[in-house]
């Protein structure tokens, strides 16, 4: 099947910038023309609001200096500097020009959020509400167009049937007719992640350098970790003596996934690559020394080998639930009432603005409280929650750690983009201490699962002992385990942030006065309408 994915743009960047009224960014046109106002770049155009509120997109060939003001501009975490706020045909231009459906809810709740007696907040909601919907029936941005319904199953299939017909003539060894069908495909519809890598695969095979790095940045801004396609493109730009950069893109794909295939060509991408990269490539050279030992290639003449190219495999279409690209997410859990989450610093570190999807499905928007510079963890605090509205948390455990044996349960919303963006469980034991990088010191055999960092790890008696933070590499003759950091660190993280949690939602400090043992429904009864899933965007 032809993977359904979109990308956003970094759209988001501006989210939370504002502008004093007296002062502007200038933008500097290739015939001599200069505008002032508010501007933000995307990938390919500038869009500028100027001080009478109208609003335009530039193409990026016309512009010829974007002049910052940085006195007159400010971007925080908590939200705008000053008394002017985003407005309502900023925001809409700004939703329209993005390219993923959940960017622009994001976009709208902010406007809602930080502009409740704005004239033009009724139509706010409206909006949010129109792009909610897009959002749930899977709308996707092709060719610079909204679609939704039975229009984009239309498109879909149309791709699919000329994808299949390619696959199938490529079967027959007619190669020239395949790669047809499969521009024909990527023309109807550019979100077709199988077609685009198979041209990439095709192209590269064909010493179509060029026509191949196309291909696999397409691929790149559908799926960022794919690792076909990194590594591919890194062959590919050694083969168009681009050193560095093609060693670099192997290293993330071996960061991403390590195969024998990639530990492969990173070692022999550096035995061949000039003394002057090698130098530069420190991080390369320690990934490719590790990954010749796991694959037994230490000693190997790497300059005799060929690189190994990743042929693309078919792949099922995605849920549509979370865009890929510049949207990324995570588990949290809220830790005090007033809307304080707990989260892991990963989780939120580069987002540029957090959208936090409640137990009942409602979204709200958050800001960044502070991020932990030794361990793995992360504070986002919701903003404007209504008047007196208490939000339902979950208690601490008083104890440094827990007991290896001890019952556990993950709580969490993992791999959203394949099984949805629903609360799952997962239960186990806890297995045992650790040392690792970013606090960890919990070890336990419940299963992880992307998505499933910041999330609580949860007793038998429905408290939080520890924060999900990672699973441990796997290969072929090991099994992985979830990671996570302790409750005794937890706290420690709250006190150096000077954040005081309820007494209420701390549990009792001796092992005498734990309550009453709960079964995994109830554990999971108690705690998730406390349990958040967290959506940053990039």
């Amino acid at each position: 099947m032809i993977s359904r994915a979109v990308f956003i743009l970094p759209i988001l960047l501006g989210l939370l910038v504002t502008f004093r009224a007296s002062r502007a960014d200038t933008l500097t046109l290739t015939d001599g023309t200069t505008l002032q106002g508010s501007v933000m770049k995307s990938s390919d155009r500038y869009w500028i609001e100027t001080p009478d509120g109208k609003s335009r997109f530039i193409p990026a060939d016309q512009v010829k200096q974007w002049t910052k003001d940085s006195e007159g501009a400010t971007a925080t975490a908590t939200g705008p500097a000053d008394s002017r706020k985003l407005t309502f045909s900023a925001t809409k231009a700004r939703a329209e020009s993005g390219d993923t459906p959940l960017g622009a809810v994001a976009l709208w709740q902010t406007f809602i959020d930080s502009n409740p007696s704005d004239p033009d907040i009724a139509q706010g909601k409206v909006e949010l509400e129109r792009w909610k919907k897009m959002a749930e029936d899977g709308a996707e941005k092709i060719n610079g167009r909204w679609v939704t319904g039975p229009e984009l199953k239309t498109i879909y299939d149309k791709a699919e049937a000329l994808f299949t017909e390619a696959e199938d003539l490529m079967t027959q060894d007619k190669t020239i007719q395949a790669v047809k069908k499969l521009e024909e495909a990527v023309k109807i519809y550019p979100n077709a992640y199988g077609a685009q890598s198979f041209l990439g695969y095709i192209s590269l095979t064909s010493h179509k350098e060029d026509d191949a790095i196309q291909y696999f940045n397409a691929c790149l801004k559908l799926k960022p970790n794919a690792v076909d396609a990194l590594n591919n493109l890194g062959i590919t730009l050694l083969a168009k003596k681009q050193w560095a950069q093609g060693i670099e893109k192997i290293r993330q794909a071996a960061e991403v996934e390590d195969t024998r295939s990639v530990a492969v060509n990173l070692n022999r991408a550096l035995a061949i690559a000039p003394p002057d990269t090698r130098k530069m490539c420190k991080a390369a050279g320690d990934a490719a020394s590790l990954l010749a030992s796991k694959y037994g290639l230490v000693g190997q003449d790497f300059t005799a080998m060929n690189f190994l190219i990743m042929e693309p495999r078919r792949r099922k279409a995605s849920s549509g639930a979370l865009p890929s690209g510049m949207i990324s997410s995570g588990t949290g859990f809220i830790v005090r009432d007033d809307g304080l989450i707990l989260t892991n610093r990963h989780v939120v570190e580069g987002g540029t603005a957090f959208l936090v999807q409640l137990d009942d499905g409602k979204k709200v928007s958050a800001e960044l409280v502070t991020i932990g510079k030794d361990q793995d963890l992360a504070l986002l605090r919701i903003k404007n929650p209504p008047a007196g509205a208490k939000f339902a948390t979950i208690s601490v455990s008083s104890h440094s750690a827990p007991d290896p044996g001890v019952q556990c349960f993950v709580l969490g919303y993992p791999l959203l983009d394949r099984l949805g963006a629903t609360l799952k469980v997962t239960q186990g034991i806890v297995s045992g201490n650790a040392t690792a990088p970013g606090g960890v010191d919990v070890l336990i055999d419940a299963k992880v699962n992307p998505g499933n960092s910041g999330g609580p790890l949860l007793d038998k008696y429905g408290q939080v002992v520890g924060v999900v933070t990672m699973k441990s590499v796997t290969s072929g003759m090991e099994d992985s385990m979830g990671m996570a950091i302790s409750a005794g660190k937890i706290r420690k993280f709250l006190t150096d942030s000077k954040v005081d949690i309820n007494a209420a939602a701390t549990a009792p400090a001796t092992r005498t006065a734990d309550p009453k043992v709960l079964s995994a429904e109830e554990v999971v009864a108690k705690v998730k309408s406390a349990t958040v899933c967290i959506i940053a965007t990039h």
